[in-house]
């Protein structure tokens, strides 16, 4: 059996991975906001005190 088939079996009548509700947000001012993507940055670690945030 193709893995599609399987997928949109899994889909139907498993519920396998349902998509959630998405919410559109409103657009605003340029440079009023800032997105930054680090992809997988790990742990970052406060040069001070060397206390770990996640």
């Amino acid at each position: 059996m193709p893995y599609r088939t399987l997928h949109r079996f899994a889909t139907e009548r498993c519920g396998y991975r349902v998509k959630q509700t998405t919410f559109r947000v409103a657009d605003s001012e340029p440079g009023a906001e800032l997105q930054v993507d680090f992809g997988h940055m790990g742990y970052l670690v406060d040069p001070v005190d060397g206390v770990c945030g996640l």
